[in-house]
């Protein structure tokens, strides 16, 4: 039987917004904002350009990730890791991406990429 999480579902995401283009909800802070305090709060917290590049390679892994997630063509992804699922999806000769692989190797400590999508939600 899986345990399930204590957190609420609203936690569990990074930003919502409430009554569209007004309040913004701050991520995983719990507490709400005006969206124009937070652009004026994005102007003075930018980040270097090397940091700001690293953080989009970040989210390209992600997203690339993400999609091999949610492709079913290389098999459910419940209950094993993304490289077993790739290595099985090799096995079969389904050809998954090979970038795929080789991003999962390099953060192969890092269960935000070793695990797929769904490994947060209990089934």
């Amino acid at each position: 039987m899986s345990k399930q999480s204590s957190r609420p579902i609203t936690e569990i995401y990074k930003a919502t917004r409430k009554r569209e283009g007004i309040v913004t909800k701050v991520e995983n802070a719990g507490k709400y904002e005006a969206k124009s305090d937070i652009k004026a709060k994005n102007k003075t917290e930018t980040k270097p350009k090397c940091e700001q590049e690293v953080a989009v390679d970040e989210d390209q892994e992600l997203e690339l990730l993400k999609q091999f997630d949610l492709d079913s063509k290389f098999g459910p992804c419940i209950g094993i890791t993304r490289l077993e699922r790739w290595e099985r999806a090799a096995k079969h000769r389904h050809i998954p991406p090979q970038q795929v692989k080789d991003i999962i190797l390099s953060h192969h400590e890092d269960q935000l990429y070793t695990q797929c999508l769904w490994n947060e939600y209990h089934m």
